[in-house]
């Protein structure tokens, strides 16, 4: 094994914290040879030479500049850069002469089924963000108060920029501005999540705005629909009922259209206004990454993947809809589904 990594500068390390340096990685991770990481051209270019495949996913647009680069720079930027030095550009033929295959997707086969050890962090990063949704006056302190609990509870950050949408402001699907009050009698749809110990959780909760927490007739009526849909969807979440991520998917079409018509929208012919208010996919994989490779939604789930489950509707102020249920958006999200012998882990 070959390291490359940055070698020791007392300057720099006053500044920016400290580096283990080429040696000391070298005895640290039992490597049979280190070099410092602006030669990693060279180092490349021997280790190569007697390989049958390469596998590394390289930027496909590198141009050489001439302009000084700044001295502090990643691996990341030594493979995948828009602007390049001649070193980095080096770098980018050498492996290109050797025809490199997806590293991609073969690291996302080896992420695809979660040990019980990542699926016990990864209960704690959900649980954990399970319980930073709180109360507040507006979307900005609902969000703070999500990362400072978190924080506060061991998460290192938080996975994505929260969504925390207040009334009409939840029909954006991506809502991030996160800067308006929250008025009574409103919803709040929080979508937010942290990372722990390198592992994402995705958790979404939709909830009345008050001191009372009551929801408003119509909104009962609306969450329960969604909610029900979760619930079965979730049964089905076994390796033993051959369910692939896109069937999941269908089902939740079908069963939020029967929902929806229960109380009160008429969907058009054949039901197609469901892509209206069901506009997004039903889950996604997630793990070290918050979205994990998606290319295989037709092939059955099975015992370890680790899924999200997260219907939702999202209802515009169009005739079209029931009057009632204008500009309500709910989403309900479990923080991971862990395909595991005995059932779901939610």
């Amino acid at each position: 094994m070959y390291l490359c990594v940055k070698e020791k500068d007392p300057y720099d390390e006053l500044w920016h914290g400290p580096r283990t340096g080429v040696e000391e990685s070298v005895k640290i991770f039992g490597a049979d040879e280190g070099f410092c990481i602006t030669v990693l051209h060279k180092v490349l270019d021997l280790v190569l030479q007697g390989a049958e495949h390469l596998y590394a996913d390289v930027s496909s647009q590198v141009t050489e500049v001439r302009t000084p680069k700044p001295p502090h720079k990643g691996l990341l930027s030594f493979l995948n850069l828009e602007q390049s030095s001649n070193a980095e550009v080096t770098t980018k033929t050498i492996l290109e002469k050797h025809a490199p295959r997806s590293l991609h997707k073969e690291v996302m086969k080896l992420r695809k089924i979660k040990s019980p050890a990542e699926r016990i962090v990864m209960r704690k990063a959900a649980d954990l963000s399970g319980t930073s949704h709180a109360k507040a006056n507006t979307e900005a302190q609902l969000a703070a108060h999500f990362e400072y609990v978190c924080a506060l509870q061991g998460a290192q950050r938080a996975a994505y920029v929260p969504v925390v949408a207040g009334g009409a402001n939840a029909l954006a699907i991506h809502y991030t501005n996160n800067d308006c009050r929250l008025k009574k009698e409103e919803l709040v749809l929080m979508d937010a999540g942290c990372e722990l110990n390198g592992y994402a959780s995705d958790i979404t909760r939709t909830f009345p705005v008050g001191p009372t927490g009551q929801f408003t007739p119509a909104q009962r009526e609306l969450y329960a629909a969604i909610l029900e849909v979760q619930k079965k969807l979730i049964t089905l979440c076994s390796e033993e009922s051959k369910e692939s991520m896109n069937s999941l998917h269908n089902q939740s079409v079908d069963l939020l259209k029967k929902g929806l018509r229960r109380v009160g929208f008429d969907l058009g012919m054949g039901g197609k206004l469901i892509d209206r208010l069901y506009p997004h996919y039903l889950t996604h994989p997630i793990g070290i990454d918050l979205h994990e490779g998606n290319s295989e939604r037709h092939q059955y789930l099975m015992e370890g993947q680790v899924i999200t489950i997260e219907p939702g509707v999202y209802v515009p102020a169009d005739p079209v809809f029931p009057k009632w249920f204008h500009n309500i958006g709910i989403r309900i999200e479990v923080g991971h589904s862990s395909f595991i012998p005995h059932g779901l882990m939610d």
